[in-house]
């Protein structure tokens, strides 16, 4: 081999040598951010793990209440008819129910919900002094979809739609 067979041999070697050292830096680099993402995301999932654990006493003690409190019944005409029955307002004073639905009714592994639409008509302080009665969170109950207007027919009236919510524990059998 002649002198410039060499050197061209020589710069032919480094121009390989540098593109293999290219591509590899290149895929190195891929790797690593892919890594880093990996650990990013186990950062915050072990950041999660932490913090439920952290909170395990808390919501033992919360499911523990729950278990004691959350109110039993044994079918769902009973919770239909529970619910209507407290939406009636038949033994309120200055306060009038009418046009109740029944709501489709839901159910999970750990609860039953029961509700029922209905309108509400009277004196602002007899209606919102029963509506107050009626959204009481310690007896798993709660208002939704509040929607309050003057009565056109009525000065000194309000009109309430709304839906009253309860939630009982799974359905336990006879």
């Amino acid at each position: 081999m002649t002198r410039n067979e060499r050197r061209l041999l020589a710069v032919f070697s480094a121009v390989c040598l540098l593109g293999v050292i290219s591509v590899g830096l290149g895929l190195a680099g891929k790797r690593h951010a892919v890594l880093m993402s990996d650990r990013t995301r186990l950062l915050a999932e072990w950041t999660a793990i932490e913090a439920l654990l952290e909170d395990r006493d808390m919501w033992s003690t919360r499911a523990l209440w729950l278990d004691a409190n959350q109110p039993a019944v044994r079918s769902r005409e009973e919770i239909d008819r529970a619910i209507y029955e407290e939406a009636m307002a038949e033994n309120v004073t200055g306060v009038s129910t009418s046009d109740h639905v029944l709501m489709e009714g839901r159910g999970e592994s750990h609860y039953v919900q029961a509700g029922v639409e209905f309108t509400v008509k009277g004196a602002p302080p007899d209606v919102f002094g029963w509506l107050h009665s009626l959204d009481r969170p310690e007896d798993f109950r709660v208002l939704r979809n509040l929607r309050i207007r003057p009565d056109s027919d009525a000065p000194g009236q309000v009109v309430c739609q709304l839906e009253l919510l309860r939630w009982y524990a799974p359905l336990s059998s006879p």
